[in-house]
């Protein structure tokens, strides 16, 4: 659970730097692939 709300953190940054379409997209594909939040996380 960690990693998700580590994830939360990186998609509310990415939602403050103004990448809302890109970064709701990522958190979708997240939740569906929990085990590739870290490489979403690295990504941005």
């Amino acid at each position: 659970m960690d990693e998700i709300h580590d994830f939360g953190t990186a998609a509310m940054k990415m939602l403050h730097y103004g990448r809302s379409p890109w970064s709701s997209d990522a958190f979708q594909y997240t939740l569906n692939c929990s085990s590739r939040v870290k490489i979403q996380f690295f990504q941005f």
